[in-house]
């Protein structure tokens, strides 16, 4: 579950930042679905940024590992939970570009020291970068 809300502030709640729903869903959800959907990584319910993917971690346990397409409530929480990692004040600094980028490369330590992207140059991160909004 997911306590954020788009258009409603208050206690436990944030705005969240508006980003582009279709570019989203065609480049930046196959992609953290890809590199980071996986149970040992953000494809789990006990993790602070949890991860819907077809053949991983679903909604509704009984999908879990099921070739079947996300439902449209997995698909709108993967787009908040990504939100919610961004940075609109300074796009580059979103914590969702940070984390899976190399520490040598200006990311940040992210849980064992895994790296993602090992640079700003590789397509996944370029991926997500655009997204954010990162010039």
């Amino acid at each position: 579950m997911i306590l954020l809300a788009a258009c409603v502030t208050g206690p436990g709640s944030i705005e969240l930042p508006d980003a582009d729903t279709a570019e989203f869903y065609a480049t930046v959800e196959p992609e953290l679905g890809a590199s980071c959907g996986n149970p040992s990584c953000h494809g789990s319910a006990d993790r602070p940024y949890e991860v819907y993917a077809v053949h991983y971690h679903r909604a509704d346990p009984d999908d879990t590992y099921v070739d079947a397409e996300l439902s449209d409530e997995e698909h709108q929480l993967n787009f908040d939970r990504a939100r919610a990692f961004l940075s609109p004040s300074d796009p580059a600094q979103s914590l969702l570009l940070l984390k899976p980028l190399d520490p040598a490369e200006g990311g940040l330590v992210h849980g064992e020291e895994l790296v993602i992207y090992l640079d700003r140059s590789d397509p996944g991160w370029i991926a997500l970068a655009d997204w954010a909004g990162v010039p």
